[in-house]
């Protein structure tokens, strides 16, 4: 090196060899043709190695996002299950307030009733009302005796929570009843609280009962419910 002059030696040894414009040029590095390779002679291999090995790729991927889709469901299916049962297995209820009359629901065995008559005894209501089949063998007795209390008995037809809902609806809109409180078991909260504030022109205030029978018939009747109020949740939505 003299100077700034690279490779004087090299330059000047193949002078007589080289032309003087590709002597003296700036330095450049060694190219290698890919793009007219794979342009030309590697074209057919290009495409074959190219398109196979992004399809793996993408194949790969699916496959995995797949598996962690299938993960994912099989762990929300579980927590989904859970939560659509808690408005069955603990709904929420009201506390006990005074009212223009307490409903009891038909499908009773004794914790109905014996939340209707706790509300009596404390002063909050002076009428019941017995709506749909008589269970205890003792509505009728009660709704045609002349007590202090009034009880009414009322046999809507077909007997379903949505039948009882509209013709206590009809009663309370007769009285102007303004505040009803509607005894009912506590898996059967949340369907007949639906039912009952959609056809009800009143508050209506909602107090469960736990029925007296065991752990089996308990699950049963959960079984039988939960499809229930999915039903009256999503799909009957009027009164």
């Amino acid at each position: 090196m003299r100077g700034w002059a690279l490779k004087r030696l090299l330059k000047e040894a193949v002078s007589d060899v080289l032309p003087h414009e590709i002597l003296h040029r700036p330095k450049r590095g060694f190219g290698i043709p890919l793009d007219r390779w794979f342009r030309q002679n590697l074209r057919s291999y290009a495409e074959r190695g190219g398109r196979g090995g992004l399809h793996r790729r993408r194949s790969r991927l699916s496959t995995r996002r797949r598996m962690w889709r299938a993960v994912e469901v099989i762990a929300l299916v579980p927590a989904l299950l859970a939560l659509s049962l808690l408005p069955v297995l603990r709904p929420s209820t009201d506390a006990p307030a005074e009212a223009d009359a307490v409903v009891v629901l038909s499908g009773d065995y004794g914790e109905r009733l014996a939340v209707a008559e706790s509300l009596i005894e404390k002063g909050f209501v002076h009428t019941l009302v017995f709506v749909g089949t008589p269970d205890q063998g003792q509505e009728e007795e009660l709704c045609q005796s002349r007590q202090s209390i009034e009880y009414i008995c009322l046999r809507p037809q077909p007997d379903n929570t949505r039948a009882e809902a509209r013709a206590v609806a009809r009663l309370a809109k007769s009285r102007r009843w303004r505040k009803i409180v509607v005894a009912t078991s506590r898996y059967h909260v949340t369907r007949a609280r639906l039912n009952f504030r959609r056809c009800v022109d009143a508050e209506v205030v909602m107090i469960a009962g736990d029925p007296p029978y065991g752990r089996d018939v308990l699950i049963r009747q959960i079984r039988v419910e939960w499809p229930k109020v999915i039903y009256t949740a999503v799909i009957g939505g009027r009164c």
